[in-house]
Order: structure tokens, then C-alpha cells, then sequence
């Protein structure tokens, strides 16, 4: 037990004294995917375009860059493939997002800033949600990480969200705004499709601030789903 608390707290350090860079990727597609034969033409051919749209968002790479008490999430910059569909690599993008998620462990709070509808917005929620999330006694290893499941039920969609989070890099942050967590987020299942992997930790000497983001109208997310609905209905 008292080699564990002395590892442990080599661990707190070293983190508070670094800025750590992870790194993301698109792992897996499910085996909802996969065509049926009853299925009519149309939605096979939505599915091929998800199917495309999905090994395109393979490509991407995501980055969590954090340091002792604030974090950033967002997608690295990559050069667009001329012989890659407009449609279909707007459908890609959209599966994570192109916005910026930031989370500040003091001020317990979970920032996202997107644009939509031409419209800029800053949408605020708390990093640790009390009783949303369920710790499982389920755990596996993730590359030599072990993990340990979470999940949370939807309320309004009956879909359960799952992420795996590791005690070996004890910090509370995650990518797309996932955070709270006793450890480090290191996989993310969405809408029973996706599966957002850690496929990289860089350590960087030294600490560097991270800019807060302020672009926006600051909004809490049912604020923001009542702003889009009211908008929508405005426009279509």
C-alpha cells in the first residue's frame, strides 16, 4: 500500500510539472453498420456514404493537450484530399465536431465553443456531473492503460453513452467535453457507433497556459438546444 501512495504521488507530480499532449483517433466502426438484406436501396446507399464518412474520420486526429488544472480539446489541422467527397467529408467532420472543448478542474466547469448556423456560441456545463455517470466494476486494459468502465444513460434518447477512464494518469479530463472522471478518459463510445481512442501521450517539459475560450454567447446546453430550435424554425 505504501509503494502504491509513493507511486501514486510521482505520478500527481510529474503531471503538475508537465504539459501533456494526447492524442485521439476514430478506433472502430459498429456492426450496425453492416447491410442487411431486406434493406431497400436508399438506405443502403446512406449507409455506403456512412460507411465512407466514417473511414474518412479514421484519418483525423484529435488532440488533449492539459496541464495541472486546465484542458483543451480539438481536431489537429489536416490538408483536405482533393479526390475526397465535399458531402461526405462534411459528414465526417460532423461526427466530433470541429469545435473547441475546454475544462478547468478548479472551476469545476466544461466550456464548448462552436459555431452553428453562422452563429457563434459558448456553451457551459459542469466538468464533474453529479449522478449522471455510472462507475462500472468493469476494466481492461487499453494499450498497458487499465481502464474502467463508466456509463451514462440518455434521458431523452434511451442511448447509453460509455467511456473507459485509467487511475494511471490521474488527472479528470477527456476528449469532446467527457471529464469528471477519476483518471484520464481514454476511450469514448458515442451513439453506438463511434469509438474515440488515446492512441498517443507526449510529455512536454515545463507548463504552458491554455487559453480559456470566450467566442461566443455564453449558453447552458438546454439554452442552446432551445436557441437551434428556435432558429430552425425561423429558417426551414
Amino acid at each position: 500500500m505504501r509503494t502504491f501512495l509513493i507511486f501514486y504521488f510521482i505520478i500527481q507530480f510529474s503531471f503538475s510539472q508537465t504539459n501533456t499532449i494526447c492524442l485521439y483517433q476514430v478506433a472502430e466502426i459498429q456492426d450496425s453498420l453492416k447491410e442487411k438484406r431486406d434493406e431497400t436501396t436508399t438506405s443502403k446507399d446512406s449507409k455506403k456514404i456512412l460507411k465512407q464518412a466514417l473511414e474518412i474520420s479514421k484519418k483525423f486526429t484529435y488532440s488533449l493537450r492539459f496541464n495541472e488544472n486546465e484542458s483543451i480539446f480539438l481536431k489537429e489541422k489536416k490538408m483536405n484530399n482533393d479526390k475526397e467527397n465535399t458531402y461526405v467529408l462534411g459528414i465526417a467532420n460532423s461526427f466530433i465536431g470541429t469545435g473547441v472543448y475546454y475544462q478547468n478542474k478548479k472551476e469545476n466547469i466544461s466550456l464548448l465553443e462552436k459555431q452553428t448556423f453562422g452563429k457563434d456560441f459558448l456553451i457551459k456545463s459542469k466538468l464533474k456531473k453529479e449522478n449522471e455517470w455510472r462507475i462500472t466494476n468493469e476494466q481492461k486494459k487499453i494499450g498497458k492503460l487499465l481502464c474502467f468502465k463508466a456509463i451514462r444513460i440518455c434521458k431523452s434518447c434511451s442511448v447509453a453513452e460509455e467511456v473507459w477512464f485509467t487511475p494511471d494518469i490521474p488527472v479528470p479530463f477527456g476528449p469532446m467535453g467527457y471529464g469528471g472522471f477519476p483518471g484520464l478518459v481514454v476511450e469514448v463510445k458515442n451513439n453506438n457507433i463511434l469509438i474515440l481512442r488515446l492512441t498517443k501521450v507526449n510529455f512536454l517539459k515545463g507548463q504552458s497556459n491554455i487559453e480559456k475560450p470566450t467566442k461566443g454567447e455564453i449558453l447552458s446546453k438546454k439554452q442552446y438546444d432551445d436557441k437551434i430550435m428556435e432558429i430552425r424554425a425561423k429558417n426551414f
